[in-house]
């Protein structure tokens, strides 16, 4: 029976609504199980290949040397990498809900960029030696989708290789409920400060979740998948892989003006900190932000899969909900100056 992709959607949204809706050390439990099954399947497999001497040329050092890192091709690779670590900073989107806020979720941050930073890097080289340095482009040009599998099957055996496709739904599932959880937060902020609906900011009376929001995204997230559905558009090539290209150039461009705002807050009024923190480090990031956006819009086509003018048009796309966003600001702050300046009052105290 040939059933719908849209039925399985629908169905992993109505899962994420009701996980979502219990309290943040529910999907927080249920995310670090998931991701701890993820990493021991993927480090199971790293550490078969090392016991094993690589592949046909033994074990090397070469992926990590300069000649390679920086070859033909390095800006192509980075937006890929940037992709990889899109999500890292939504720490501090739950720090109202974490204890001692102040000192955890900078931990979880460094820590989070720290393991993924490892964790990639020596799951890349163990599969590059797997297939030989000399093979791996090949291999992963001719059948990419089995690129971690026929070495499971080979050196885990066939069982190893069924729980790492399950494994990877689940990723999937883990990042949806993620993400989920992060625009339900955003919902709930902006009706607690009054800029959208209010009833955005009640929160559930059991679970202390932000349940009215989180019934709002996933209305959202219906409707959205509905329309692709009508549309008959392709589940992999249009609404993942393009959608994704949009978020990364979204996210990139978010966290720019996050850094920018950094040093607007501490301008006038320093809090204590030096000159590191409040000046250097998000001038830093600007810059290097910057860089990263440019050539993440320069590889549009290569990190949507798609030349569509659609996709071409996804910066300016951005650059208008930015713009429409200013100005809906400036609107907010000359008929509501006391509602604009009070603006992130309840996170500051």
């Amino acid at each position: 029976m040939n059933i719908p992709w849209w039925v399985f959607v629908l169905g992993c949204i109505a899962v994420v609504h009701f996980c979502g809706a219990r309290h943040i050390e529910f999907s927080g439990k249920l995310l670090g199980m998931l991701m701890l099954c993820e990493v021991a399947i993927v480090l199971l497999l790293d550490i078969a290949i090392v016991l094993h001497g690589g592949g046909p040329a033994g074990l090397g050092a070469a992926p990590f040397m300069p000649t390679t890192v920086f070859s033909r091709g390095i800006g192509t690779a980075l937006v890929f990498v940037l992709g990889s670590y899109m999500g890292f900073e939504a720490t501090a989107i739950f720090s109202e809900e974490a204890r001692d806020s102040t000192r955890t979720i900078p931990r979880a941050t460094y820590l989070a960029v720290i393991l993924i930073m490892v964790f990639y890097a020596f799951s890349a080289w163990a599969i590059v030696e797997a297939w030989g340095e000399g093979n791996i482009a090949l291999q992963a040009t001719h059948d990419p989708a089995n690129l971690w599998f026929a070495i499971s099957d080979r050196l885990l055996g066939p069982v190893a290789t069924d729980t790492m496709n399950v494994l990877l739904v689940t990723s999937l599932f883990a990042a949806i409920l993620s993400f989920h959880n992060t625009i339900t937060r955003y919902f709930y902020a902006m009706g607690r400060e009054g800029v959208l609906w209010r009833g955005l900011s009640r929160t559930h009376p059991k679970f202390h979740s932000p349940h009215v929001a989180g019934k709002l995204q996933t209305v959202i997230a219906t409707v959205s998948i509905a329309v692709f559905a009508v549309f008959h558009l392709d589940p992999f090539a249009i609404v993942f892989s393009w959608m994704s290209a949009l978020a990364t150039v979204g996210i990139i461009a978010v966290q720019i003006l996050v850094a920018m705002s950094v040093i607007a807050f501490f301008w006038r009024d320093s809090h204590g900190l030096g000159i590191g923190p409040r000046l250097v480090a998000p001038l830093i990031s600007i810059v290097a932000l910057a860089a990263c956006l440019v050539l993440v819009i320069r590889n549009l086509a290569v990190l949507s899969g798609s030349d569509s003018k659609i996709v071409v048009m996804f910066p300016y796309m951005l650059l208008a909900v930015g713009v429409a966003g200013f100005c809906a600001a400036l609107r907010l702050k000359r008929m509501a100056p006391s509602l604009y300046y009070a603006l992130g009052r309840p996170i500051q105290q």
